[in-house]
């Protein structure tokens, strides 16, 4: 879609391209019946700059329509409980501490998220880690025992002592 509006070089506003090389030489006074040349208070160029920022979007109306007909329907499957936001994406690297069963010691692990999958009752990430070992851990445990950076993990670690202290 070509744009209709341009910046004037003289008020810095959005003007109509075919006027803006006479808003240069004589301002809008052919258009307009400010006397000033003070333009903030006009009510063509304010006109001007709301058709500006429908132009600055960069969608067609036809495309645009089309985007919020699907933004409504992922709202739609949002309160229906269909649409799970994910915290990660296949390839991130994650951080997780995990409970050793056969000593009881806790350990951090690092590994790539290979899959997410959902069940009936649960949404998982698997990740692989040391070379080829995988582990499984629920997207609800992202942010408590599962995180994406170091600094997320260090901050849950530093207030899970604090807590125990």
């Amino acid at each position: 879609m070509e744009r209709l509006t341009g910046i004037c070089d003289e008020t810095y506003l959005p003007i109509p391209n075919k006027l803006k090389e006479s808003c240069a030489v004589n301002g809008c006074g052919e258009w307009c019946d400010l006397e000033d040349g003070d333009c903030t208070d006009c009510e063509v160029q304010e006109c001007f700059t709301k058709l500006a920022a429908y132009e600055d979007i960069a969608f067609t109306p036809e495309e645009l329509t089309i985007k919020l007909a699907k933004l409504a329907e992922y709202e739609q499957a949002e309160a229906e409980g269909l649409f799970v936001r994910l915290p990660c994406k296949v390839g991130d690297t994650v951080m997780a501490t995990v409970l050793r069963p056969f000593n009881g010691h806790t350990v951090t692990i690092y590994g790539e998220v290979v899959a997410i999958a959902s069940t009936e009752k649960m949404t998982i990430a698997r990740v692989k880690y040391n070379f080829n070992k995988m582990m499984d851990f629920p997207i609800k445990d992202f942010g408590k025992t599962v995180f994406l950076t170091k600094e997320a993990a260090e901050q849950a670690t530093n207030e899970r002592e604090i807590c125990i202290n």
